[in-house]
């Protein structure tokens, strides 16, 4: 659950967008740890942004999470294996020095296609990991990042389209497989928390422990 959870505040760091956008990408999440992979089977991921809002929902066989971002802050809706829990937080302000959450980022003079656009390789590193994430942006969908979070990615020159990341004793690799511009449906960003229970701070950390 930890790698998970890690996973999802490297997305939400990505997914806020700029006001004029809205889009609809689609990824496939590759897992390479073997046990991992045959518990969770195969997971799909779809990023909405429109208006300012974001949304993501992610699936697998035994587990899946929506989490909406909008400029009151972010609810996240969790379903484990029946179990489901909501966690809401309000809008962070981004800290004066963010210094010390910026990643390392090289980027490679290096590009290929990925749904339709041309991207280009970055390696990055995050501050106090060991690991070097491989990500291939495409520029001509750039990222804006709120939030405590935002200095972590947003300094990226694009969306990314693809990403390698080690989590734990796991290993994922996103890749988009279509980006739609069509109009995306209000209801899209309405979730209910009706037969979710609140998610409090020890229950939190007891998933960020395993």
């Amino acid at each position: 659950m930890k790698s998970l959870l890690v996973l999802v505040a490297i997305i939400i760091c990505t997914a806020a967008r700029a006001q004029t956008s809205q889009e609809t990408i689609t990824y496939n999440v590759a897992v390479e740890n073997t046990q991992a992979a045959a518990m969770l089977g195969e997971m799909h991921m779809v990023l909405y942004y429109k208006n300012g809002k974001s949304l993501f929902d992610m699936n697998s066989a035994v587990y899946s999470m929506k989490s909406l971002i909008t400029d009151s802050g972010t609810l996240m809706l969790m379903n484990t294996m029946g179990q489901k829990f909501y966690i809401k937080q309000p809008v962070q302000p981004e800290p004066a020095n963010t210094d010390s959450i910026k990643p390392s980022i090289q980027y490679i003079d290096e590009s290929k296609d990925i749904a339709g656009y041309t991207c280009k390789k970055a390696l990055i590193k995050m501050p106090g990991s060991a690991d070097t994430a491989t990500f291939w942006y495409a520029e001509k969908l750039p990222v804006v990042g709120f939030g405590k979070d935002a200095a972590v990615l947003k300094a990226l020159k694009g969306m990314p389209l693809e990403y390698e990341m080690t989590a734990g004793p796991m290993k994922m690799k996103l890749t988009a497989q279509k980006v739609s511009t069509d109009n995306i449906p209000e209801s899209t960003f309405k979730l209910s928390t009706e037969g979710y229970s609140l998610m409090d701070n020890n229950t939190l950390q007891g998933m960020m422990q395993k």
